[in-house]
């Protein structure tokens, strides 16, 4: 079959773009920097997993950019990613304070609910929100996002919030009745609850939407070409239209205990 001049012109163009693209992803080098926080980047012994490194490696084939991942204390790897051009940074919370620092490619989560568990043994405890849980006890993370939420909200340390050195302790506490609630996202709690062995079916979990959560982002130093900028962003879409995104979400998705009403 002949092609018309218009459609050979076509081609043609076609196959530029086509080549200019590949060219422009290969010649790309980016630095990407993060910090050891299970279950979403996880740093092994001679390797990294996790839910978001799984997300970051679809994204750099997809685009088919090179990349060099450093797993760094969390302070370090902030100021390299403040001030070093063509460098990616995740997981970082997007808050209203560090809006105009970054070019953000997205949000990692797919459910931004924040829950709280309870052993299921507890019939008499029904919430419907974090008030209904003041007159009780709640452990979380000393350095989780969520303390400022709890202590506007009449949570008080030592009172009937405690702040433990992480999820794992909080969920020992739980099992050993120390407290009634811990507060957690749903991805972290699968993973400490199979990290741990621990008996998933005799939790419980309450959730509800919080207007006071930010999302986990991957960002990208604010000099950034805009063409690097756009190439992640339309990858990051497309898994999400694709349900490659959700698909990794599933995998490191455990828990199939009951849920409060």
């Amino acid at each position: 079959m002949r092609l018309s001049f218009g459609n050979r012109k076509l081609l043609v163009v076609s196959f530029v773009l086509l080549i200019s693209n590949m060219a422009f992803a290969n010649s790309q080098k980016i630095k990407i920097v993060t910090e050891h926080f299970p279950p979403l980047q996880i740093k092994n012994e001679d390797s990294l997993s996790g839910f978001s490194i799984d997300v970051i490696n679809e994204l750099l084939s997809t685009t088919e950019v090179k990349a060099e991942i450093d797993v760094l204390p969390w302070a370090r790897a902030i100021k390299i990613a403040d001030t070093r051009k063509n460098t990616m940074i995740f997981s970082i919370t997007r808050t209203p304070e560090r809006e105009h620092k970054y070019q953000w490619i997205g949000a990692l989560e797919i459910d931004t609910k924040q829950c709280f568990w309870s052993l299921k043994s507890r019939r008499d405890i029904v919430i419907t929100g974090w008030a209904d849980v003041k007159d009780l006890r709640t452990a979380i993370a000393r350095e989780d996002s969520q303390i400022n939420r709890l202590n506007q909200n009449g949570f008080i340390e030592s009172k009937n919030l405690y702040l433990t050195n992480d999820l794992a302790q909080s969920l020992q506490m739980l099992m050993q009745g120390r407290v009634e609630f811990l507060l957690a996202g749903e991805l972290f709690i699968s993973y400490y609850i199979k990290k741990l062995g621990l008996p998933k079916s005799k939790l419980k979990r309450y959730c509800f939407r919080n207007d006071g959560y930010y999302p986990l982002s991957i960002a990208f130093n604010k000099n950034t070409s805009q063409d690097t900028i756009e190439l992640f962003k339309k990858s990051l879409q497309e898994m999400k239209e694709s349900g490659a995104l959700k698909k990794i979400y599933s995998k490191w998705m455990m828990f199939d205990g009951e849920v409060g009403k």
